[in-house]
């Protein structure tokens, strides 16, 4: 919720799509256009990009630090299990652990799709 929370509030353009020259204009962006000026990005200060980059520095930490503490779960957590649970209880709870591996994701896909629904 870092980034939320310490990057601007979005401000989107309400350009329509038969007007491309308006829309680039618009965006903070480097033009890759021959044709387009340079004065497309003086609206973006240097501060704006410096934070940006800020924002994707912590979501690429976020999510090295996410993958690096749920890695060790699958091959660890089942020796884990198969180590210290009875042998009569230890296939339900692997079908357990795997249940909740796969409907984690699928759940997630799905609030996903409801959240993009809100602005």
């Amino acid at each position: 919720t870092v980034p939320h929370f310490i990057s601007e509030p979005y401000r989107y353009d309400r350009t329509s799509p038969d007007m491309p020259q308006d829309f680039e204009a618009s965006l903070c962006l480097p033009s890759t256009k021959a044709l387009a000026s340079a004065s497309s990005n003086s609206s973006c200060s240097s501060y704006t990009e410096a934070r940006h980059l800020a924002v994707v520095g912590i979501m690429f930490t976020a999510q090295t630090l996410l993958g690096v503490g749920g890695v060790p779960i699958q091959p660890f957590g089942i020796s884990y299990i198969d180590d210290f649970s009875h042998n009569s209880n230890s296939p339900l709870y692997l079908g357990i652990l795997f249940a909740v591996t796969m409907m984690g994701p699928g759940m997630a896909y799905g609030l996903g799709s409801l959240m993009l629904r809100l602005y």
